[in-house]
């Protein structure tokens, strides 16, 4: 049988032990060279397979029926707040009656925020005057120990002052009142008589018979003096920066917020200032 060269495929001599051709060592016969190629048995093809069903989430599970329309507030389930502008006010505004939003949980964290930053903004000038003493008997001919002690008085003093603000804040409660007059007086600075300035006053009586005044000087806000008038019936929040809520809104020029206290028209739900819900 005819040999090849492994390498080349040339044709060799039965003798030969190298290629004439290339030199290659290893010969062949023809016979050894071919051969059949390997079959792989993979058995039948299996069918295609249909692509799997997405998986079905299924629709929300709502919540149990008592749980419906309300949410979770100081461990007790609380009616959710409906913040579309209540209907019969004027041009759409709220109607007569006051709001339950004086608990809605957006605006109590943002009323416990701004008592914190308050209070830390109180604590951090306790020890101001310490400091602003003591640095100023480095320029001056105070002695440093003199201009420490007066220093801690002070700063004591406005500790003092702090938490009895504190305190008295904890100690006011909710009242009812009727604005029963509106007046206003000259008064003046006790340091110099010749400096005047007016006083704004708002007296009301509450649903206990108790007389109150809201005294405002001019050149502030006058929140009491701008918004109340005779014959306002309104709950006193102490714990709002605006506390005054009227019990007919639709009689108001605007709708304060209790946080900012922005001036809002009738028909805002929200404060266009800082967001928090109104009072409607």
């Amino acid at each position: 049988m005819a040999k090849y060269c492994i390498q080349c495929g040339a044709k060799l001599a039965d003798e030969a032990k190298f290629c004439p051709n290339c030199g290659t060592a290893s010969v062949q016969s023809q016979a050894q060279q071919v051969q059949q190629p390997q079959v792989q048995q993979v058995g039948q093809p299996q069918a295609a397979q249909p692509d799997a069903a997405p998986f079905d989430y299924g629709a929300p599970t709502p919540p149990p029926a008592a749980q419906v329309g309300e949410y979770a507030y100081g461990g007790a389930a609380e009616p959710a707040f409906d913040y579309q502008p209540f209907a019969g006010g004027q041009g759409g505004g709220p109607a007569a009656g006051y709001s339950r939003r004086v608990n809605d949980p957006e605006i109590l964290a943002a009323v416990q925020k701004s008592r914190r930053v308050a209070k830390g903004f109180t604590f951090l000038l306790v020890p101001l005057p310490v400091v602003g003493f003591t640095v100023y008997s480095f320029f001056s001919d105070m002695k440093t120990a003199d201009a420490f002690r007066y220093g801690l008085i002070l700063g004591a003093i406005f500790l003092v002052f702090a938490l009895v603000s504190f305190v008295k804040e904890r100690a006011a409660n909710t009242y009812e009142a009727t604005v029963i007059d509106k007046k206003t007086r000259r008064a003046y600075h006790k340091n110099d008589s010749d400096t005047y300035y007016t006083e704004y006053i708002t007296v009301a009586r509450t649903t206990a018979g108790k007389k109150v005044r809201y005294v405002e000087r001019e050149g502030g806000a006058l929140p009491a003096w701008n918004y109340l008038e005779v014959g306002d019936r309104f709950m006193y929040h102490p714990q709002f920066h605006f506390p005054y809520e009227l019990y007919d809104k639709s009689r108001a020029r605007y709708i304060p917020c209790v946080n900012c206290s922005c001036h809002n028209p009738l028909t805002a739900d929200r404060c266009q200032k800082c967001g928090l819900p109104l009072l409607k």
